[in-house]
């Protein structure tokens, strides 16, 4: 996306700023609301964040979540948010999603997938968010070491072996306790309930992923399919073995539970919280960026400059024109 990123930024003329290590490293405090003209500059660069996060920048989803949770009442730092995930893309701006087109030796059966879910601890205590979990996941396809050793030879592109096919970063629940209080389940509970919910909204994220394969003819995704989780409570309570629960406000009859404890559906395993790739949605990873860029690395790689063709120079700002194909 490096030309769509340096549009975007002569178009607010960033060019110059300062590349951001991070797309997000505090919360929103800022509350003083924009004139006219601010929410116009707040509402395209808001577009332009999540055109960005939907397409190759999938790991910023959290940053821009926790931006567009302003749409409604636009406020200086929602604006400052948009402007460091800009910047964050202008140090990153080859961040791209790679696989290789050939694998001698490709992994088989639920080894082929990598499925990672993840909460936090409903600790966002910033308004519009009413102190709702966040809720993450990472559908990823796997792809050999010695394929990607390979491609590393040819080409001297690192790519990883886990591409990201999907990845979410959000509030909205699937799932809650029972339907007179919805959502406000965060604003009750701890990491324990927060991490169920999220390994509920991960298997219907996975569902969804499931019916597109199968209507593309791809017939090659596991069921039951293998979460991988970081929370012993998630696991306890997908497995249904725990003699003692705290948990008797989640209302067992509830067709969520069922499917979480389905084991024709899904089984959870164990991973440490520094391999669950699915943090990357949930952790705001302030001032530790080396942290963060281990994470993005794990999934996506810097393309070189010959990975697309410019067929026009109009295509890219004045400062950053060439003679010929880029």
């Amino acid at each position: 996306m490096e030309p769509y990123i340096l549009k975007t930024l002569d178009q607010y003329g960033m060019l110059d700023a300062k590349p951001a290590p991070l797309p997000m490293t505090e919360l929103i405090t800022d509350l003083r609301p924009l004139n006219f003209n601010e929410r116009k500059e707040y509402m395209a660069k808001m577009g332009c964040c999540n055109w960005l996060a939907e397409t190759t920048a999938m790991h910023t989803k959290q940053a821009v979540h926790r931006a567009a949770q302003y749409m409604a009442t636009p406020c200086k730092g929602a604006l400052e948010l948009c402007n460091q995930i800009l910047r964050y893309h202008l140090g990153r701006q080859r961040s791209a999603l790679a696989t290789p087109l050939i694998d001698p030796d490709p992994p088989q059966g639920h080894d082929a997938w990598a499925i990672y879910t993840d909460s936090d601890n409903s600790n966002n205590p910033e308004r519009n968010n009413k102190r709702r979990g966040q809720f993450a996941n990472v559908i990823g396809y796997r792809c050999s070491t010695a394929a990607a050793q390979r491609v590393q030879q040819l080409t001297g592109i690192k790519i990883p072996t886990v591409i990201p096919v999907m990845m979410a970063s959000k509030t909205l629940s699937v799932a809650f306790a029972c339907p007179a209080i919805g959502q406000a389940h965060a604003s009750m509970g701890g990491s324990g309930e927060n991490e169920i919910y999220a390994l509920a909204n991960t298997i219907s994220d996975i569902l969804y992923f499931s019916y597109m394969l199968e209507e593309m003819g791809q017939t090659h995704f596991p069921m039951p399919c293998r979460i991988f989780t970081d929370a012993k409570t998630a696991e306890i309570f997908a497995m249904g073995t725990a003699a003692r629960t705290r948990l008797q406000h989640i209302d067992k009859r509830q067709e969520w539970v069922m499917m979480c404890r389905d084991s024709r559906i899904c089984f959870t395993k164990h991973v440490k919280g520094i391999f669950n790739l699915a943090d990357i949605g949930t952790k705001c990873f302030g001032g530790k960026p080396r942290e963060f860029a281990s994470m993005v690395d794990k999934m996506f790689c810097n393309a070189p400059p010959t990975a697309f063709t410019i067929s026009s120079n109009d295509s890219l700002p004045s400062n950053h024109r060439t003679t010929g194909a880029t």
